[in-house]
Parts: C-alpha cells; structure tokens; sequence
C-alpha cells in the first residue's frame, strides 16, 4: 500500500462554500497595505534547520511562496479564499518597525514562527517580548534583528505575554550567540500563574496535545492548495527544541499600584488593578487578563512610545473558544471584559497597537493620502477621515489643538455638521455623496461621545 495519498477533489458543495466564503471579504482590501508597512528586511535565510540535527528543517521560509501565484479573490476552488487571503497577509515575514517615539524603537520579527517576537531598547539591554516556539527560530529572528540593525545590544529582559508555548518556547535560543549561557542578570516576566499553566499544558498534558496539535495546526501536511494554507493565527507552528526560562518577576503577585504611587510618565489615568513597573528603565502598565485567550495572560502599554501591546487578546481574525489541540476553553465573557477594559485605559492614550500574531494597527496620524492644504492650513484628506478611528483623532486633537480640548465641546461642534450649509463642505471640493457620508459620520460619532459621557468615562485626562 502506497504511504502517499493523492489530494481528493473538492465536491460541487464546498466549491460553493468556498466561493461564497469569499464573496464576504473585508472591503475596502487596504490589510495587505497595513501588514506590509515598517518592512526594515526581508529574511536572510530560506530555511531554519535543527541545531542538533541539521538535516532537520524545522522551518521553511519559502514553503508559502505558492499563495503569491493567485490573489485571494481568485483562488483555486479547493481553497477557502479568505483563508488564502489571510495567508497572503500571515506570510509576510521580515523585520518591521511597529513605531518610533519617546526614546524607545519597538520591531517585530514577524513569520518566522506561528507567532511574532518583539523587540525593544531598554536602558541597559535589549527587552524581548514573546520568543516565538522553538530554539531554532528565535535565534534566527534574533540574527535577522542583529544583522539588520547592527545592534548588537545583548538581552537584558524577556516578556512572556502568556503560558501558550509559542510565546516561550524559544527563549534559550535568545543565547545561542552566548554559547547557550543565560546571564545570571537576565529578568523574565510574566503573570502570574504562567509557570503553572505553561507547565501543566505542556508536560502533564503536553503528548495528548501535541497529538491533536498535528491535526489543528497541520504542520507535518504538505503546503500547497491542495495541502496545508495556514492556521488563521500564522502560518504553522515551527517543529524546533522547544524551551523555558523560568519568570523571575511575576506580576501580579502583589497588589495593584495604588493611586497614590501613580504618578505622569504612564500616560493614562490610575485605574484600579494595573502594575506600574519600570523594566530595564522602560516604564509599563500591565493589565492582567486570566481566563481569556490563556489561563495566565496580560496586555500592557508603553507610555513613552505611546503603543499598546494586546498578547493574543485581540488579533487579525477571530480566535477560537474551544481548542483542537486541548487548551482549556476559553471563557468568552471575561475575555469581552477584559478588552473593554483595555480599549477604555489604553486606546485613547494610544499610537500603535500590536500583538504577538499578524501585524500592528497604527492609531495615530498615519494616514495613506497627503494632507490637504487649505486657508485653514493643512488637513487631514477625506478618505483618511472618514476611515481613521475616531479615538485616534480625539488623541490628535489633545495633542496638537491651539486651545484647550475637550470632548463636551468636539460633541457639540460634530453636532452642528447638520446644520452647516452644504456650501461650506463644497469649499472643501466635496461632492454630494461625499458631505452625506460625512455627516453621518460625524452623527455616529455624537452618539458614541454622549455614550462615553454618559458613562462619566474620564477620558479628558490630562497626563497629571
């Protein structure tokens, strides 16, 4: 009996699923734009093989080169088109830059692995976040980082956003370049209950998960349409040595910073249940989440360069609740809550949001079309308007308004847009088409402000 298996034709049925799958693509087609923006460099390598058996290829770089023969909309009919189309975007690998402010550079190696590692400058050394699964691929994006930059800081610090292995398992390949000898000054954080959950997951449970893993993440399939797309999240997962660095700080062992130790250089206002800390020099304000995405988990923000880092908690498609492989089941209520929370202590404060997996959102004024110049002075084009979130636009007028800003006051100047004669918007070249739309976005706009009003949300806070 032959130990291969010819790919078994799609029925007329899932053609037709996949076609209407497809007809329900996000429009306008403005991701591959997003994911592809801060790209530093492309990966220097077209495999990463075992460091104990180097015939092993543990991950291969041009293994989804296939999905660059077709676009999304035109997939071969096996396919799902918006998987396809999210392994267009997933695929994108290199070294990005996810933004520049306050001192501080935050870069991701992204599609080295079925999750991102990301990397910052501290005071005193390098702070990873997240070293993606295995050995061999977290020393690759390492080098990919060192030779791209030719920073050749070493690594003061490493974060664990949560106790799923592809967000740890490569933390001693951080130290290859040191002869795998882990400095006795390294700092490991992570929540609490990370090494209880990583390890019950992982070593107790860990060969019935790795059973079922082959089946959810299909890694051992061959690529191709008719073989293994990606998993959605990223790719696959990579079939390096998985490791661990035990934590040596984790937060939320004590209580909360009380409103008393809060002082301006974290931005946002007090709210009751963050951690302040300071790492490597580097202010943060973590947000505990168990029970959401992992049983031990945590968003946290970065008030000098201004970016919200969401774990796996919020990402570029929508996550499962009940694993494959075994994880335990997450509770989709207090996941809900904790990204409100998050979306009301961090997003108004916020230029940047990223996440271990897929590609960062920018929040400030980063926008496609070049200012408008007018009598008023330079504006911001149409388009950009009507598509930028609407907090991002609150932070710009904190930031930049020649008087004082608050938003009882943007509420009842958005309100009169209704009033405004249409000969006011036509001295912007507006068309008609163009001021309805505008000023059912500024109305939708009212209504979220008198909801947060209403809820007596402190979102004028001023730094002090």
């Amino acid at each position: 009996m032959s130990s291969t298996a010819e790919p078994i034709q799609p029925t007329p049925y899932i053609v037709t699923q996949n076609q209407a799958a497809g007809a329900s693509a996000p429009s306008p087609n403005s991701d591959f734009e997003v994911a592809a923006r801060g790209l530093i460099a492309v990966p220097d390598v077209p495999v990463i093989v075992s460091h104990t058996d180097p015939s092993k290829v543990v991950w291969d770089l041009t293994a989804y080169e296939f999905l660059a023969g077709a676009e999304w909309n035109e997939a071969p009919a096996c396919a799902n088109p918006l998987l396809w189309r999210q392994g267009q975007l997933a695929a994108q690998a290199g070294l990005f830059q996810v933004i520049s402010g306050g001192g501080r550079t935050i870069y991701q190696v992204r599609g080295y692995d079925l999750s991102n590692m990301t990397i910052l400058n501290g005071d005193h050394g390098l702070i990873v976040i997240d070293p993606l699964a295995s050995y061999e691929t977290a020393k690759a994006a390492l080098a990919l980082y060192r030779g791209a930059t030719k920073d050749r800081t070493p690594i003061s610090t490493l974060i664990y956003t949560h106790s799923h292995v592809d967000h740890f398992g490569g933390a001693r390949g951080l130290f290859a370049e040191l002869n795998d000898q882990v400095p006795t000054t390294l700092k490991v954080y992570a929540p609490t209950g990370f090494l209880e959950h990583a390890i019950s997951e992982n070593v107790y449970a860990g060969p019935a998960m790795a059973r079922r893993a082959e089946y959810m993440y299909a890694a051992a399939l061959g690529k191709g349409s008719d073989g293994q797309i990606g998993t959605g999240l990223g790719q696959t997962i990579s079939t390096g040595e998985v490791t661990l660095i035990a934590p040596t700080d984790n937060i939320g062992d004590g209580p909360a910073t009380p409103q008393k130790e809060w002082n301006s250089s974290y931005v946002i206002p007090w709210r009751d249940g963050l951690y302040a800390r300071t790492v490597d020099g580097v202010p943060m304000v973590f947000q505990l989440t168990p029970g959401t995405e992992a049983p031990a988990e945590m968003n946290f923000y970065f008030p000098e360069p201004r970016a919200l880092c969401m774990a796996e908690n919020a990402t570029h498609n929508l996550h499962n609740i009940l694993s494959i492989r075994g994880a335990q089941v997450r509770d989709a209520h207090v996941w809900s809550t904790y990204l409100t929370e998050a979306i009301q202590a961090f997003a108004p404060y916020s230029d940047v949001e990223f996440a271990s997996h897929h590609w960062s959102d920018m929040l400030k004024e980063a926008f496609w079309a070049p200012p408008a110049t007018t009598e008023y002075g330079r504006v911001i084009a149409l388009d950009d308007v009507i598509g930028t979130k609407v907090r991002a636009l609150e932070s710009l007028g904190r930031r930049h308004a020649r008087f004082e800003f608050s938003l009882p006051d943007l509420r009842d100047r958005l309100a009169g847009a209704d009033w405004l004669a249409d000969d006011a918007f036509a001295a912007y070249e507006l068309g008609p088409d163009q001021i309805q739309e505008l000023r059912t976005w500024a109305v939708a706009w009212v209504t979220d402000l008198n909801a947060r009003l209403h809820a007596d949300e402190d979102f004028d806070f001023d730094g002090e």
